[in-house]
């Protein structure tokens, strides 16, 4: 299973506690998902599962000049139905909203560095806690996007930012 390349689009606020540690709450839409190599209807498939969220994460960032190392909960709603692509005949099939947990749970780290004024690259990674599928679904197992209707969210993020 590999990350499927996407976006995501966020607004933040720093709370300074300290001259060095600020409190980060933040609002992230987050397109999510995974692409995977299966057996469909007896042949080679390319398969993708596309989610979306509303995560909302609560960083603490320690400041060391221009760069900035920062890690803490987060916290996701999925929004609109999950969709799952299959290569073999072009074809979507959209998956039922309540075979996926309605809530993720994880826990992020990354750094920031600061451009210029107000401007920033951020990298993340974010590891998800909390089981997204549903263990007794069949129809998911059919899909084979786990053996074990296991899938945890797990996101590397690269962004720019501007600080306002």
């Amino acid at each position: 299973m590999k990350g499927r390349g996407t976006y995501y689009a966020g607004a933040f606020v720093e709370f300074p506690i300290t001259f060095f540690l600020t409190l980060q709450p933040e609002v992230i839409y987050s397109e999510q998902g995974a692409k995977w190599e299966a057996t469909y209807l007896g042949q080679k498939a390319s398969l993708q599962l596309k989610t979306s969220y509303i995560n909302i994460p609560a960083m603490a960032k320690l400041k060391l000049g221009l760069l900035s190392v920062m890690a803490g909960p987060q916290l996701g709603f999925l929004v609109g139905t999950p969709t799952q692509e299959i290569s073999v005949g072009n074809s979507s099939v959209k998956l039922n909203k309540d075979t996926f947990a309605a809530i993720d749970f994880g826990i992020a780290a990354g750094v920031e560095l600061l451009l210029i004024k107000g401007v920033f690259i951020d990298l993340r990674y974010t590891h998800g806690l909390i089981n997204t599928l549903d263990r007794n679904n069949s129809s998911l197992k059919q899909l084979q996007i786990s053996n074990k209707n296991n899938f945890k969210n797990a996101m590397l993020t690269l962004g720019v930012g501007l600080k306002i």
